[in-house]
């Protein structure tokens, strides 16, 4: 993807070229991460981890600066960004400025250590800024209730950063163990003690067993040990 920036006229050199500084291909470069961003503005802070060289101009003519990316993938590969410099409407040179960006934003953490099957609770997690530059920056979490009553995947350590493949929907029943099943149909609505003999989660289709008579159903898990029969 690739966006014009310019014309942008730089300062002069001392030796007579003119001279790009570092700054403005900072500038540029968080300019197009702030428009591309899937989050509040406001709420992500571009920065550079050290400072990006400058780059003399032999040539002369309108300088215009242009951001692309290696591939059309979002903030995804931010570490790949290139601003590509162009002096009389023809290429001149790229700058890799992935390498020097941090890019910060306020995200879910895990607040204590989690345990791989936790149901995640509002204790569990908190917001605290990190930098996204080394992760996959369409996956972090930004609000807590998007984790809440989430079950955790893997093992996780107080601090690390939550993100979308580290959870799933928590197991609501339990093969092997007593459901309720909630039976409706027309004039009808009952309820009624069935044995698990599949494991699932919310919206699954189990099947269980009706412990009194032995007959196996067929039926979709709607809560923690509930599920719904309709005939």
């Amino acid at each position: 993807m690739v966006i014009l920036l310019g014309p942008i006229l730089p300062a002069s050199g001392d030796e007579g070229y003119q001279v790009i500084s570092g700054d403005l291909i900072l500038e540029v470069a968080r300019g197009y991460i702030l428009s591309h961003s899937p989050w509040d503005e406001y709420d992500v802070a571009v920065d550079a981890k050290r400072d990006i060289p400058d780059v003399p101009a032999y040539l002369q003519g309108k300088i215009d600066l242009e951001v692309e990316q290696v591939r059309d993938a979002g903030l995804a590969d931010v570490n790949l960004l290139k601003v590509r410099i162009d002096i009389g409407g023809k290429p001149y040179t790229k700058v890799d400025v992935g390498p020097y960006l941090s890019i910060n934003l306020p995200v879910v953490v895990a607040a204590a250590d989690i345990a791989r099957g936790r149901i995640i609770s509002e204790s569990d997690v908190a917001i605290e800024s990190r930098d996204l530059t080394l992760k996959h920056l369409n996956e972090p979490i930004i609000e807590t209730g998007q984790v809440v009553g989430m079950a955790a995947k893997q093992s996780l350590k107080k601090g690390d950063t939550l993100l979308s493949y580290y959870l799933d929907l928590p197991v609501l029943i339990e093969r092997g163990k007593d459901a309720t099943a909630v039976v409706t149909a027309t004039g009808m609505h009952i309820t009624l003690t069935v044995q698990a003999l599949d494991s699932g989660k919310m919206g699954d289709m189990v099947r269980v067993k009706n412990k009194m008579s032995g007959i196996i159903i067929t039926a979709k898990v709607i809560g923690l040990g509930l599920v719904e029969v309709k005939i």
